[in-house]
């Protein structure tokens, strides 16, 4: 039986794998992944577009604060500029309304419209007012036929 085994065993090549078994296994080292000198280059043009992209962004936000400001400062002057027109507007039409107010231009209205005429003296009556003060109530009422009726049926009656 061994020497059908051996026979077998001619198949295969047993002795080399025992011969790996003594050996000792190999040592491992430890290396650092060295970059290649395009991989350099690489990381160098990408950090590069990188500062450059800042660079360019802040620039870019500093001419745009600068277009917007700008464009603030013209809607400032053309408003101070439309404050002045209605200013000098408001005072133009202050003097105008002060001007058909005035004594004079109602007089004018008064007699030459309305047809009034200016007050003589003897058209002015005094009251004297150095009296007692006293309340007087004025009677509204409108006396109908009814109650004239009922007066005059009252005072009959009265009698």
């Amino acid at each position: 039986m061994v020497d059908a085994l051996r026979k077998s065993d001619a198949n295969y090549n047993f002795s080399a794998l025992e011969e790996r078994k003594l050996k000792q296994p190999p040592q491992l080292r430890v290396v650092e992944k060295r970059t290649t000198n395009s991989q350099a280059v690489q990381q160098h043009i990408f950090t590069v577009s990188i500062a450059f992209a800042a660079v360019a962004m802040i620039l870019f936000l500093i001419i745009y604060n600068n277009v917007v400001l700008t464009e603030i400062g013209d809607q400032i002057n053309d408003y101070s500029a439309q404050y002045e027109v209605l200013k000098s507007e408001n005072s133009r039409m202050q003097v105008e309304l002060e001007g058909k107010i005035s004594l004079r231009k109602v007089e004018e209205y008064a007699t030459g419209v309305l047809g009034m005429a200016k007050m003589e003296p003897y058209q002015i009556e005094y009251i004297d007012m150095g009296g007692k003060d006293k309340i007087e109530l004025s009677s509204t009422k409108n006396n109908g036929v009814f109650e004239k009726i009922k007066a005059a049926f009252c005072s009959f009656w009265n009698t």
